[in-house]
């Protein structure tokens, strides 16, 4: 039977990943130390840290979105409320009686807004063996940049991280979500970048999550057998409308230089409608 588990933020999910587990430690890769190459970091303890938040890559992060600046557009606010000119009558006050029914204009650049509209995110962070450290880093960058310029251009942004796995002879799969942000919240970038461009994410804390499952359940999947961790797979079913952003392979074109993800968040831009200054 295939299982799937939601959980309602990181530290939801890093709660998880941090139980019980019956693997012997020296069997579970999560706990490998010196193997920074494949993870970013030189142990269990060390990528649990930086799940309360990735400063260092936040930083980085946000030095390269500063580029990506939505187009502003002319648009006018009321600064001011005086019951007689020099100002614009606003008819709504005069008519409704209000002392102060002159109000004075000035002209300001704002994004364009959104109109409410939510663009959500389905990430899926799996990696084949393949993939190297600095192609998920890349790739987490630009979600990263994305999301933030869409909220400065008053798009509210909902994301979503998936991890799906299976035996590599096919047989049930394994498939955890992680929601990262909720469409009324704050961008927090730390935490973004860690769940979203740190390999520890996936290559310690999810390997750890399915080292906590029973063993039952971790045969089937093929996890515990001498073959792996499983096959990093697809969802089978995106929502419409969704930005879904499929498993890492080591193929991935758009990931393979810096010019090449910021062409990605350009077009992704482009598609929302949003220009960039």
């Amino acid at each position: 039977m295939d299982v799937f588990r939601q959980f309602g933020s990181l530290s939801a999910f890093v709660d998880f990943a941090k139980g019980p587990s019956d693997m012997p430690t020296y069997r579970r890769s999560s706990r490998t130390k010196g193997n920074q190459e494949f993870t970013g970091t030189s142990s269990w303890e060390e990528a649990t840290h930086l799940a309360d938040g990735w400063q260092e890559g936040a930083r980085r992060f946000a030095q390269q979105s500063v580029t990506l600046a939505p187009k502003g557009r002319k648009t006018r606010r009321t600064t001011a409320m005086r019951e007689v000119g020099p100002g614009v009558l606003s008819m709504g006050n005069y008519l409704t009686g209000h002392p102060q029914p002159y109000v004075t204009l000035q002209e300001t650049n704002r994004p364009r807004p959104g109109k409410g509209k939510i663009v959500r995110f389905l990430v899926n962070i799996s990696a084949s063996a393949s993939v190297k450290t600095s192609v998920i880093e890349r790739r987490g960058a630009a979600i990263t940049a994305l999301v933030a310029t869409l909220e400065r251009a008053g798009r509210r942004c909902e994301i979503v991280a998936v991890a799906v796995s299976h035996a590599s002879n096919g047989g049930e799969s394994i498939e955890y979500r992680i929601a990262l942000k909720k469409s009324q919240e704050k961008v927090n970038l730390p935490s973004l970048a860690f769940a979203l461009a740190h390999p520890s994410m996936f290559r310690r804390l999810v390997f750890s999550a399915r080292e906590c499952e029973g063993k039952d359940i971790r045969y089937k999947v093929g996890i515990g057998k001498g073959d792996g961790y499983g096959k990093s797979t697809d969802v089978k079913e995106v929502e419409s409308g969704t930005i879904y952003l499929g498993a890492m392979r080591g193929r991935d074109s758009q990931w393979k230089s810096e010019n090449a993800a910021t062409e990605w968040v350009r077009s992704e831009l482009k598609a929302q409608g949003i220009e960039l200054k």
